[in-house]
């Protein structure tokens, strides 16, 4: 049977009748349950031990290890654009509130963290929260949640949103949260959205440029998000067979056994965003693995600022020992 999905959140996982595992197709949004399409060839599984297989071309996404959701979107994707983030979290819906009227844990902040982009010179005034909520009477909209911030203006990366001085901040429906004011980055951003209250932290993430719009102008066949946690590890692969991976999280344990189910054997390009060993952290084993197993890696770009860390040197020495041709990224590249 077939049922639609939100085209930008693939669902990766085991689905079960009479608690066994069942095969599903993720194909453009739509998840093929028990029912194996014709061209099943065109498809990849997205991990061992589940049967859950996504169709190889450009809008499949997989998000290994757990749904992927991004929760961002940008009205003006220009770099360097003054403009407005929107955040919607429907997601904790599911994990907090109860739709039907449930009670509920209730929020207490919201902290948003990007890497790149930051929140300097934004005001309280331009940062709004819209949430539903279960109230006594039933379901409930409520717009502009006051915030108790404490210090202003926002600064640096991260942002802190205290909703605690709110009466009644249940989880019934989406949170929505809008950013007036803020400088889109130059590079790629991959930012991070974490709700906390009396229910288990919620963490999801959001992506700009937005991944779909990012698909349909490069020569990709699929773009693999891996989820490996407070860390970054990404795949490219092209329709030309050429593969690009972007950081290598804090292990290659994290990541790695998705890449050789995928059937990743050699890399053409590795990109080290920087030396924080949530970026860096399984270059080492990656280098040796795929040098001395595999069938390598030509080239690796890096940033160019080193790091005195051991894991930074061990990075180094690894692209050194197997002789990989090494590109540091200087001011104006």
């Amino acid at each position: 049977m077939a049922r639609k999905a939100n085209a930008q959140k693939i669902v990766e996982g085991v689905l079960e009748q009479g608690g066994e595992a069942v095969e599903t197709y993720v194909d453009a949004g739509e998840l093929l349950v028990d029912e194996e399409p014709d061209d099943s060839k065109e498809f990849s599984r997205v991990r061992s031990g589940t049967e859950t297989f996504v169709r190889n071309e450009a809008r499949s996404i997989a998000a290994f290890d757990g749904r992927f959701e991004n929760a961002l979107s940008v009205e003006d994707e220009t770099e360097g654009a003054t403009t407005t983030h929107h955040w919607r979290i429907t997601g904790i819906t599911d994990e907090w509130g109860d739709p039907d009227g449930g009670d509920g844990p209730e929020i207490d902040e919201v902290e948003i963290t990007y890497q790149t982009a930051d929140f300097n010179g934004i005001q309280e005034d331009s940062v709004t929260v819209d949430l539903v909520r279960e109230v006594a009477s039933g379901i409930d909209r409520v717009e502009d949640i006051g915030l108790n911030s404490g210090t202003q203006p926002y600064n640096n990366e991260s942002a802190i949103l205290d909703l605690s001085g709110f009466t009644n901040t249940t989880v019934a429906g989406p949170l929505e949260i809008e950013i007036d004011g803020i400088d889109n980055p130059e590079t790629a951003e991959f930012a991070q959205i974490e709700v906390r209250g009396d229910g288990e932290t919620y963490r999801t993430h959001g992506i700009y440029p937005n991944p779909l719009s990012l698909i349909s102008t490069l020569d990709t066949s699929n773009i693999h998000l891996f989820d490996v946690g407070q860390a970054d590890a990404s795949l490219i692969q092209t329709r030309d067979d050429e593969t690009i991976l972007i950081d290598t999280a804090n292990s290659y344990d994290d990541f790695g056994w998705a890449m050789e189910e995928l059937g990743v054997d050699h890399v053409d390009v590795l990109v080290s965003t920087h030396a924080h060993s949530d970026h860096i952290g399984g270059a080492e084993a990656f280098i040796e693995r795929f040098e001395s197993e595999l069938d390598g890696v030509d080239l690796i770009i890096d940033s160019g600022i080193e790091h005195g860390t051991q894991t930074y040197n061990d990075y180094i020495d690894k692209i050194d020992e197997h002789d990989v041709s090494l590109v540091l990224g200087e001011e104006g590249d």
